[in-house]
């Protein structure tokens, strides 16, 4: 029976981290869970909205003095023109809040886990979504910066899982036209399920890898 941990997830309120707080819930953690738009009904949930940098460094004064895993899966899909600084700036506050909230977890841990829900994107980029696909590209960066220290002083371990297109509400949001590209590029959405039975796997392992393709259609792969 593996240990009970406490666990941080970001983002909670969306598909993927509802299947992964209810899976890590379900494994006997003590889970602690952040929302915004959507209600959730998890024990420890707290509301607060990532955009507003206050709510974010207040969020740490009532979380537990050790965390030890924490998920995060808050970064919307802003459709954006790459030339239109305007959706830089959307996404920045986003992208503010997951550093300084990866930051802050780390230094409360001792033999941590890290695990980033992020898109293939990071490697080639998005036409429709630019700054998002750059927010997970920096976030990608950080993670292999902190794996080459803080992962050699076995402070904190950091899982990148490069998801393709999951089967999620947010697509709810999106352009008929965005939507129906990605569609017609796999075979099948990653169920939200797969991606938290992922997390909790190697949540349970003594070493996990640094980097983990989840495939629409195809399965995953290391």
């Amino acid at each position: 029976m593996p240990t009970k941990k406490t666990v941080l997830i970001i983002g909670a309120g969306s598909t993927i981290g509802q299947a992964v707080a209810q899976t890590m819930t379900e494994a006997g953690h003590n889970v602690i869970c952040t929302h915004f738009h959507t209600e959730i009904k998890q024990g420890g949930a707290i509301r607060c909205d990532l955009r507003d940098f206050e709510q974010v460094k207040v969020l740490f004064d009532v979380l537990p003095k050790q965390i030890d895993i924490l998920v995060t899966a808050a970064i919307p899909y802003l459709e954006a023109s790459a030339l239109d600084f305007e959706g830089y700036m959307a996404i920045r506050p986003f992208l503010d809040a997951h550093v300084y909230i990866m930051i802050e977890a780390a230094k409360r841990m001792r033999n941590g886990k890290i695990f980033n829900m992020l898109g293939q994107c990071v490697d080639r980029g998005l036409p429709s979504g630019p700054f998002y696909s750059g927010a997970f590209a920096f976030l990608h960066n950080l993670g292999h910066s902190l794996n080459a220290r803080e992962g050699k002083q076995r402070k904190v371990s950091v899982l990148d899982l490069l998801l393709g297109p999951v089967e999620t509400r947010e697509w709810d949001g999106l352009s008929a036209e965005v939507v129906a590209e990605y569609r017609s590029k796999v075979s099948q959405f990653v169920p939200p399920q797969l991606v938290a039975d992922t997390v909790r796997f190697w949540s349970e392992q003594p070493v996990m890898p640094t980097k983990l393709v989840l495939d629409a259609g195809y399965g995953y792969s290391g």
